[in-house]
């Protein structure tokens, strides 16, 4: 129910809703041709199935991340036995280096990790490749602790000894620290930290079911919130463009100019713009931006908490959305 960033609705579920349905953007990067369709392809059968069937869901990501979980757990089970794949949980990252006779897996993460270390630009998501192998060095680890003998050369994916019956206290500790330090954080950010995208859309996707929707203005960065993939509806739409420049560097997009000054910025693209029925902006932009739409005769309609703090800019505590009453 939270947004982490727009490569999970923009580089995936947008390029299949454009494919499947007719309707969709692509970024620059598609018309490029620096992206490759594989991906998104794997969505555009359900898409389609669902279109026929009059049943046009969201939930196919959750079902698609589910079917990795479980061969997570049936390629721990191969590879280490039932009672390691059992503990193979994303809380367990404490135990990443713990030692191994796998050695070219602890080898490639160590490889990894060490070479995107190096670079410039960091990302969460360039190791989520290597994710699984780690999580099944931890759920190693976690096994060795509740039974020594899983850690043995002569155990060879056995289950576990028979007369460890109690639950040892490091055991105990080792839980209990990982549901203490993992849950909480868990359940914050994916249900309430950045979630007014998902809200604002959803809301957004409800009104146009109503028909009270014509057409929309994201005064946002680009790629802030979800798009087509999750309004569902072909209405005419448009977010601030940010598409790298190769003529000039140093040239400001749109996105940039707005954000630097919305009011002069806005003042400037309303001499050309056919007024959206609805617009999207953060609370941080709205404050400036507030008497300017009042005189476009924009009122506000619903606002959707964002964050308790900021990210990777100014604090964006809420999204807003503006109709227009006339």
């Amino acid at each position: 129910q939270s947004y982490f960033n727009p490569d999970e609705h923009w580089q995936g579920p947008e390029v299949a809703h454009r494919i499947a349905f007719g309707y969709g953007h692509l970024t620059w990067e598609w018309k490029q041709g620096i992206r490759s369709f594989l991906h998104p392809f794997l969505f555009v059968p359900l898409y389609k199935f669902l279109a026929l069937l009059r049943l046009d869901t969201p939930w196919f990501m959750s079902v698609f991340s589910a079917v990795g979980d479980l061969y997570l757990y049936k390629l721990s089970a191969v590879l280490f036995g039932k009672s390691v794949a059992k503990w193979t949980d994303p809380g367990a990252w404490a135990d990443l280096l713990v030692r191994s006779f796998y050695r070219k897996f602890s080898g490639l993460l160590a490889w990894v990790l060490c070479f995107y270390s190096i670079l410039g630009h960091k990302e969460f998501r360039f190791v989520l490749p290597v994710l699984p192998i780690a999580l099944m060095f931890s759920g190693y680890s976690l096994a060795v602790i509740e039974d020594p003998s899983v850690g043995s050369l002569e155990y060879k994916g056995k289950e576990f000894s028979k007369k460890h019956n109690k639950c040892p206290p490091k055991m105990t500790v080792s839980i209990l620290f990982l549901l203490a330090t993992n849950v909480p954080m868990a359940l914050y950010m994916s249900l309430v930290h950045q979630r007014g995208p998902e809200d604002v859309m959803n809301h957004l996707a409800r009104e146009a079911i109503q028909g009270n929707v014509k057409s929309i203005l994201f005064l946002t960065p680009c790629h802030a919130t979800p798009y087509y993939s999750m309004l569902h509806h072909n209405l005419p739409m448009q977010f601030l463009d940010c598409t790298p420049s190769s003529e000039e560097r140093g040239v400001l997009d749109e996105s940039d100019r707005f954000m630097m000054d919305p009011v002069s910025f806005m003042s400037i693209y309303a001499k050309d713009w056919s007024h959206p029925s609805h617009i999207v902006l953060y609370d941080s932009e709205e404050q400036k931006l507030r008497s300017f739409l009042i005189s476009f005769d924009y009122r506000e309609e619903k606002r959707f908490f964002n964050a308790h703090f900021k990210v990777d800019r100014d604090l964006q505590a809420s999204i807003v959305v503006y109709v227009r009453t006339r």
